[in-house]
């Protein structure tokens, strides 16, 4: 027996899709694969995590450093995190960075 990876649904060995949920219980094939990112273009992941992250990683940096570090303020650092997304973003849409 074949268990279904999205509902848990147990399905027959010669199963292709899941009978409760219709998912496919057997990976695609190469071919079909290469021919949808032809189509569509490689799948991506989201970047909006990662910058969100960073962005938290460099509050708390701040925040932890501002009494040690007179300069390193809000008000200081954040043109330089505009200019830096705003680089980030030139880059991705001319195609260095993907």
């Amino acid at each position: 027996m074949v268990y279904c990876w999205r509902c848990g649904e147990e399905n027959p060995d010669d199963a292709v899709h899941c009978k409760k949920c219709g998912a496919l219980l057997r990976p695609r094939p190469y071919r079909e694969r290469y021919e949808e990112e032809l189509c569509f273009g490689p799948e991506r992941r989201p970047f909006w995590g990662l910058i969100f992250g960073i962005l938290i990683v460099l509050a708390g940096l701040i925040w932890l450093l501002e009494p040690y570090v007179p300069w390193l303020t809000w008000r200081n650092v954040w043109p330089i995190l505009v200019i830096l997304f705003g680089i980030y973003i030139i880059l991705r849409a001319i195609g260095v960075w993907r």
